[in-house]
C-alpha cells in the first residue's frame, strides 16, 4: 500500500506537474498517522486500548524529519523575503 502511494506521489510531482525530478520527489514524501502523532503528543489523554501500532517509531521519526525540512524551507523563504525588503529599502533611500 505504501509503495503505491509513493509511486503515485512521485509520478504526480515529477511527471504531471514537472516541478522536480523523481529522485527529489521521493525525498519529499512523508507518511504519518495523525492519530499516532496526536497520541505521541498527548499521552496523558490517550484512550484505553489506543497504544502505538507496529512501526510507529519509524513513522514518528519520518514526521520529525519532515518538520525539520519544513522549518529549513520556512527559514530560507523568510531570509529571501527579508533580503528583498532590505534591497528595496536601499534602492528607495
Amino acid at each position: 500500500m505504501r509503495q503505491q502511494h509513493v509511486d503515485r506521489a512521485v509520478s504526480f510531482l515529477s511527471t504531471e506537474l514537472s516541478v522536480m525530478s523523481p529522485e527529489e520527489a521521493a525525498e519529499r514524501i512523508f507518511f504519518v498517522s495523525a492519530r499516532e502523532t496526536l497520541d505521541q503528543c498527548d499521552v496523558a489523554n490517550r484512550s484505553p486500548g489506543r497504544g502505538p501500532r507496529d512501526g510507529w517509531q519509524s513513522r514518528v521519526h519520518e514526521f520529525t524529519n519532515f518538520e525539520c525540512k519544513f522549518e529549513v524551507v520556512d527559514l530560507l523563504i523568510f531570509c529571501h523575503i527579508f533580503s528583498r525588503i532590505n534591497y528595496l529599502a536601499v534602492l528607495q533611500a
